[in-house]
């Protein structure tokens, strides 16, 4: 079978037979459809459920089923299956912040404006001044023209048969993330503002998908991968 998106919708069609089936039914904003590596099950993300957030959805092609894998609010622009089709990893709305707390927060650069005149008149400069410095992280240049708390977010996998969902990195800036071909660990890119120059940078980080022994990180076991 393949999916496709047509317009808010996600449509399946039999590659032998070549019936297609709308899968969503015009219900909510549709996207990212992603087979599991065993082609049993699509997830897809979709705001169907009635509250205007992104949820986790799932499709059981074997039981023609369609459900709803967790109630975690989705952070992500992607999402990865492991191996086993069990289990699909994707970033969501760190916990402990409502959805206006998380708006206020990404949304907090403050512009500071201070008008420097020039010697021909009329000319000016305006400097901006983001007071975004989240805990643990080394506060940017004055000048920085970006807030990296927009990547703020909680790394999170669900199981799809019990849907059990498992925190397994509390609150970071997670650029990217990856898993291993086993499925027994995740990469992950946490982006941090460096003072000298006012650039950004990411650092590799990595931890496991089993098991957590680190305070901070959930139920994961994040480590500086030698960057």
């Amino acid at each position: 079978m393949l999916s496709f998106v047509r317009g808010l919708d996600i449509w399946i069609v039999n590659t032998e037979t070549l019936r297609t089936q709308e899968l969503t039914n015009n219900e909510g904003d549709n996207w990212l459809p992603t087979w599991s590596p065993d082609g049993r099950y699509l997830a897809f993300y979709s705001t169907r459920d009635g509250s205007g957030q992104p949820k986790l959805w799932i499709w059981d092609a074997m039981k023609n089923e369609l459900r709803k894998a967790s109630d975690m609010i989705v952070r992500s622009f992607g999402l990865e299956w492991e191996p086993r089709s069990r289990q699909v990893l994707f970033t969501t709305l760190p916990q402990g912040l409502s959805v206006d707390e998380y708006v206020r927060k990404v949304s907090s650069v403050e512009r500071n404006t201070r008008t420097f005149g020039g010697e021909s008149a009329g000319s000016t400069v305006t400097v901006y001044q983001s007071h975004a410095s989240p805990q643990g992280l080394e506060e940017g240049a004055e000048s920085n023209p970006w807030n990296l708390d927009e990547k703020l977010a909680d790394l999170a996998s669900v199981d799809v048969v019990s849907g059990r969902a498992t925190v397994l990195v509390h609150s970071c800036r997670i650029a990217t993330f990856r898993l291993s071909p086993d499925g027994a660990s995740v990469a992950y890119t946490i982006s941090k503002a460096i003072r000298k120059g006012g650039i950004a940078a990411d650092s590799l980080r990595s931890c496991s998908l089993l098991h957590s022994d680190e305070p901070g990180t959930g139920n994961g076991h994040g480590h500086p991968a030698g960057l």
